[in-house]
């Protein structure tokens, strides 16, 4: 029984570094050929100024708070602009995030179906061309789909064991996503409540402490985070990053058909067009937008509360196209 076991686990072992050398070479494809050689997205290394801002972070400090700068992603570039490595590094550093994205897909396929399932969806994601497209420049994405799936694996493991370690490993792991992108959290959100349920319906004691630890260490994690915001905005309590409200009113614009099928340019046309909006939402609110972005916030927040941009009909085909397209916020 043991000698089966010890091969067994050497045999997933063998598909794990598999998976983690094909989807490295995808990446490393990707970023010296294909990449340069389409015209569907951005070739310029730092279109949204991840990089700038992590120099400014080694320079300076961290002086302001923005929907981007106020994010994991440029903190850890930062760290490898301190410790002396390049753009260059960084995008190394994302071929390995794509690669271990794709071993954690095989791990969780294999724990809840099984080997063959775990190796289709591996490499599936080696080969998936929205998971390829942001691995050349200076993105968040490789890093914030490292992030997730590293949290859904966490999920997994806690609902095969709900111990009080796979519960912190949930809640630290969890709001670092958060902290990276706050797309995660209402995931964070339904599992608690749903495993709370779970815990209720057992009566398991076990249970729910480990959910409290998992809230617990959320919380830990966070708090410096929001007592840095606290002093940046000079005394505002802002929780998590801004900028939840520009990225869903941006989706409506993202989304239109022209955009959606690449027809007109998005990162140009549609680009413009949402900031032209922005700026008509922050003139009607009696500001300036991009002046402080937590006032954005709270502009485009009325703004998404508004009948005639957030109708339920509208909200549909807005995630329904956005399962479809890589360009959409």
């Amino acid at each position: 029984m043991s000698a089966a076991r010890i091969n067994y686990s050497s045999q997933h072992i063998k598909y794990s570094v598999i998976i983690a050398v094909v989807a490295t070479a995808a990446a490393l494809l990707t970023v010296f050929v294909f990449f340069h050689s389409q015209n569907l997205g951005l070739e310029t290394l730092d279109p949204y100024g991840y990089g700038k801002f992590a120099h400014e972070f080694v320079e300076h400090g961290f002086t302001k708070l923005t929907r981007r700068a106020a994010s994991l992603y440029p903190e850890l570039i930062a760290v490898v602009y301190r410790l002396g490595g390049s753009d260059y590094v960084v995008i190394f550093l994302q071929c390995l995030f794509h690669a271990a994205t794709c071993v954690l897909v095989f791990r969780i396929g294999l724990r809840i179906y099984n080997a063959r399932t775990g190796l289709l969806a591996g490499f599936f994601c080696a080969f998936h061309p929205m998971l390829l497209r942001y691995v050349p420049n200076l993105h968040m994405e490789s890093f914030l789909t490292l992030m997730c799936t590293l949290t859904v694996w966490t999920t997994v493991r806690f609902h095969d064991r709900p111990t009080v370690a796979n519960a912190i490993l949930v809640g630290v792991v969890g709001m670092c996503a958060t902290l990276t992108k706050g797309v995660i959290l209402p995931y964070l959100g339904v599992f608690g409540i749903v495993s709370g349920l779970l815990a209720l319906k057992q009566r398991s004691i076990q249970r729910v402490a480990a959910l409290v630890a998992m809230f617990i260490a959320m919380a830990v994690v966070l708090a410096p985070w929001t007592y840095r915001n606290y002093q940046v905005t000079g005394g505002r309590f802002v929780l998590l990053t801004p900028g939840a409200s520009d990225s869903f009113l941006r989706g409506y614009v993202f989304t239109r058909w022209e955009f959606a099928t690449l027809r007109k340019p998005p990162y140009i046309d549609a680009e413009n067009e949402s900031n032209n909006w922005f700026r008509q939402i922050a003139r009607d609110a009696g500001s300036q937008w991009e002046q402080d972005e937590v006032v954005d916030e709270e502009n485009n927040a009325r703004g998404r509360q508004a009948p005639d941009h957030d109708t339920a009909a509208r909200h549909a085909r807005k995630v329904f196209v956005g399962l479809f397209t890589f360009c959409t916020k």
